[in-house]
């Protein structure tokens, strides 16, 4: 037991001693791994014989979910959860929640890869609305990207060059929604605490899918119930991952490893269900995943100006 104990010092202090920008991009891998094994979990469920509808799904598995980080919640203290205004948690919640029913229906219609391609669009929105509602400056740079970003989404779906897929745009649909749940979590997290936004986020959404979930209720067998706890243990591991990731590194030094997350849903797909992603995927997530890239450059910099002169800089361009 001792030399157990004294093993686990010694791969504990092994990992420590590694640079921070490699642990960081360790942890974004394994963070964006679990997400795609979650993807291929949840379109296991809603496909097929005995499939579960994607509303019913949607809840059990944030049930699961809001259950895994509950003993968190609860070992902070009450005060943690003061909300300054509760109706802005509200809203953000009901934002959360239609995009995750939107995005559960369009789960079983495209391959996981594609899902995972259009997933990526997501902070090209998030850059959009701190414009528009946050007051962030954008320059014209971080304009040309975000455009750079949308001509990629359109190299995915190929409007007038290939039939619209309902998938893919219910996909790209749940992109704005979830990009302004994350600004309204920023602009929420000036006055409250994380405690309060996860615990508001689990309560609200809960409560709003439930509500569509009992017109199409189907109790989960339980091999269905087993897959929905797995569910939410992947969910929280890989924001917890992220979130480690994000601790110890820049966001811009661990951005690339996560376009691995298209290689594994590709691998996964095809495997679990015979997905054959077309070239334009590759090629339009490519294009998609660049103009982040550089989105995020500019924050750094941004962010580097403002740790040298102890103000805050312009917004990047």
């Amino acid at each position: 037991m001792k030399r157990a104990s004294l093993s686990l010092k010694g791969r504990a202090a092994a990992w420590h001693a590694l640079p921070p920008v490699l642990r960081g991009v360790m942890w974004s891998a394994l963070a964006g791994l679990l997400s795609i094994i979650l993807n291929v979990l949840m379109r296991k469920l809603v496909v097929g014989s005995g499939a579960l509808d994607p509303i019913v799904t949607a809840f059990w598995r944030y049930v699961f979910g809001a259950l895994t980080v509950t003993p968190w919640l609860f070992t902070v203290g009450r005060a943690a959860w003061h909300a300054s205004q509760p109706l802005n948690h509200v809203v953000r919640s009901m934002m959360q929640a239609t995009g995750l029913a939107v995005w559960f229906y369009a789960l079983p219609l495209i391959p996981i890869a594609e899902t995972t391609a259009l997933g990526f669009t997501a902070p090209l929105f998030i850059t959009i609305g701190a414009a528009l509602f946050l007051g962030e400056k954008v320059g014209v740079r971080r304009i040309g990207a975000v455009a750079i970003g949308f001509v990629g989404t359109l190299v995915i779906i190929r409007p007038g060059f290939a039939t619209l897929s309902e998938g893919s745009l219910l996909m790209l649909a749940t992109a704005p929604l979830f990009a302004a749940s994350n600004l309204m979590a920023k602009a929420i997290a000036s006055r409250d605490s994380i405690t309060a936004i996860v615990g508001w986020q689990s309560t609200a959404v809960t409560v709003f899918l439930f509500i569509p979930a009992l017109y199409f209720w189907q109790w989960p067998s339980l091999t269905q119930f087993l897959g929905l706890a797995l569910g939410g243990i992947l969910g929280t591991a890989s924001q917890l991952c992220l979130s480690q990731s994000y601790k110890v590194a820049d966001i811009a030094a661990t951005q690339p490893i996560s376009f691995l997350q298209l290689v594994w849903a590709t691998m996964l797909g095809f495997l679990m269900f015979g997905d054959h992603p077309d070239l334009w995927t590759w090629v339009g997530a490519a294009v998609i995943f660049i103009s982040n890239m550089y989105i995020s450059h500019r924050e750094v910099v941004r962010r580097g100006k403002a740790d040298l002169t102890g103000a805050v800089p312009p917004a990047p361009q």
